[in-house]
């Protein structure tokens, strides 16, 4: 039955990962009410600045899609040991233990904060002590 748990983590798993990136997405939502994006330059000059600023704008947010994702994955690697620790403290073959079922959160509240940190800080958080 070590198979069992195994797919019974696959879809929390997955479940997990499409949370953060929906989270990740909502971080990254531009506000209701934003102004209409600016009008075709009219030079070539003009147009390419645009252009490049457009690729800049891209390259920073694949940046930041990259790194979601890494840290998703470390989680996952985090969650994927967390389980077999709590196999190998008898999770199957005794049931849930006090020690397996700690093993299990841990790995659960490490993946929550590997998410956590590769996701972006939002731009208007306000700062520590500034209200």
């Amino acid at each position: 039955m070590p198979s069992m748990l195994r797919r019974s983590l696959v879809i929390p798993g997955i479940a997990v990962v499409a949370l953060a990136l929906v989270a990740f997405r909502g971080a990254q939502a531009p506000a209701s009410g934003q102004a209409a994006p600016a009008p075709i330059a009219a030079t070539a000059d003009e147009r390419l600045a645009a252009l490049e600023k457009g690729v800049a704008a891209q390259q920073a947010r694949l940046g930041q899609l990259e790194r979601a994702v890494a840290g998703v994955a470390a989680g996952v690697a985090k969650l994927a040991a967390a389980a077999e620790k709590a196999r190998a403290g008898g999770f199957e073959s005794a049931g849930p233990n006090p020690a397996s079922r700690a093993a299990l959160l841990d790995g659960i509240a490490e993946l929550q904060a590997a998410v956590k940190a590769a996701q972006p800080a939002p731009k208007d958080a306000t700062k520590p002590g500034s209200r």
